[in-house]
């Protein structure tokens, strides 16, 4: 009876020392610190696709405007494309 009571005692001791080296194994081999910067740029890199998605939904809406050849929005995008002005608009300057 008391021979069974030493090997769980062995073997608890051998299983919480195994369990604290493989966490300080991961801790100072910087494993957790990777993984908080690739979660970091993963996120970064989803916002900046579905920036990138809305973009490409406006590029091809306009597309299609462009191509249904209405003459006044093809003027306006024209007009904005060359920053200026028609001739009939009034343009208001603020100044600090």
């Amino acid at each position: 009876m008391w021979l069974k009571r030493i090997l769980l005692t062995i073997c608890l001791v051998v299983a919480a020392l195994v369990g604290s080296a493989m966490w300080g194994f991961n801790s100072v081999s910087g494993e957790l610190d990777e993984y908080a910067i690739l979660t970091r740029d993963f996120n970064e890199l989803s916002r900046r696709t579905e920036e990138l998605e809305r973009e490409c939904a406006r590029l091809n809406a306009e597309r299609l405007s462009l191509a249904s050849r209405d003459p006044e929005y093809l003027e306006r995008i024209i007009w904005q494309e060359i920053s200026k002005v028609r001739p009939s608009d009034v343009v208001v300057k603020f100044e600090n």
